[in-house]
């Protein structure tokens, strides 16, 4: 059967249209501030937002954008399926009250940190995520974190993400140089932008006790201070 899947997001610098057509998913668009001082999404990921003033002014001109760009959107679906906990679960929540409709919610863990930040993020999530029906999250240690803040085992599923072990497979290291043209005595990093892995609210926290990876990441940062890099 066919799924109509309809997509409400912010409008980035980097966008080009408000309203497009992708991969045959309808995306819809919202401005939540004046367009060009629009940051509130630019930083990578909502910790990192609300940590400045000028993001925590934002946050509630985007909750408000966000949450009318969704009623008008959110009356036909059958299904809502938020990404991230603050803000859209929080907004999907309202819906979720006008329309009766099944709630989803996927949770990639950063949002999570704000939980032991303070007692209002933390009292936030709680009454958020017990108003949604199923709760997903890529890490199975981020369930017990979900069950601490008072989450029903039940709502709690372990989906990883979509992966083609085709594609991405161990493969010999050294003819697998030669396909790309690398030299085989060269060392290869790894730099992910920030908006991918936001390092301040979700890596660091997650490997500060382990000694080993800290070392190796001074290791590594060191060896390409030296290399000019």
């Amino acid at each position: 059967n066919k799924i109509d899947i309809e997509v409400v997001c912010p409008f980035y610098k980097k966008s080009s249209r408000k309203d497009e057509v992708l991969d045959g998913m309808k995306i819809r668009r919202f401005n939540y501030f004046i367009r060009r001082f629009q940051t509130f999404t630019e930083v990578g990921s909502i910790p990192d937002a609300v940590k400045s003033f000028y993001g925590m002014f934002q946050l509630p001109f985007f909750c408000f954008s966000f949450l009318f760009k969704s009623i008008k959107v959110g009356r036909k679906a059958e299904i809502i399926h938020a990404q991230w906990i603050i803000p859209s679960a929080f907004v999907a929540v309202i819906l979720r009250k006008f329309y009766y409709k099944t709630l989803i919610v996927t949770t990639r863990g950063s949002e999570l940190a704000l939980s032991s930040r303070n007692s209002f993020w933390r009292m936030f999530l709680k009454y958020t995520l017990r108003r949604c029906d199923i709760i997903t999250s890529n890490n199975r240690k981020h369930l017990d974190l979900l069950k601490s803040l008072g989450c029903c085992p039940s709502k709690l599923f372990y989906v990883p993400n979509g992966l083609d072990y085709e594609l991405f497979k161990k493969r010999n290291k050294k003819l697998a140089r030669q396909k790309l043209g690398l030299d085989q005595n060269d060392k290869i990093v790894l730099k992910l932008d920030k908006r991918i892995a936001p390092y301040k609210a979700a890596v660091f926290p997650l490997v500060k006790n382990k000694e080993d990876i800290v070392n190796k990441a001074h290791e590594v940062f060191n060896n390409l201070i030296a290399a000019g890099v």
